[in-house]
C-alpha cells in the first residue's frame, strides 16, 4: 500500500481547519457571548471534525481491505 504524504490528506486538513476555526471562534465570537458558550462552540466544532475524521478512517480501512482481497483473488501474492 502506498503511503500518502500527510499534507495531501483531507483528514489532516479538516483537523487543522477545525482547530483553527475553534480558536478563532473563541477569540472572535460572532456576537457577545459568554465564555461557557464559546467553549461549547469549540467543543461542538472539534466533535464534528472528529466524527468526520473517524468515519473517513473507517471508510479507508474498508477500502484497503477490499483492495487486498481483490489482489489476492487475482493470484497476486499478498503479505
Amino acid at each position: 500500500m502506498v503511503k500518502k504524504h500527510p499534507l495531501k490528506s483531507r483528514k489532516f486538513w479538516v483537523t487543522i481547519i477545525a482547530l483553527l476555526i475553534s480558536v478563532l471562534t473563541y477569540y472572535f465570537p460572532p456576537e457577545k457571548v459568554e465564555t461557557m458558550e464559546k467553549v461549547a462552540m469549540m467543543i461542538l466544532n472539534v466533535a464534528c471534525a472528529l466524527g468526520y475524521v473517524v468515519t473517513e478512517g473507517k471508510v479507508d480501512k474498508v477500502k484497503a481491505k477490499h483492495q487486498n482481497k481483490g489482489s489476492g483473488e487475482n493470484g497476486a501474492k499478498t503479505s
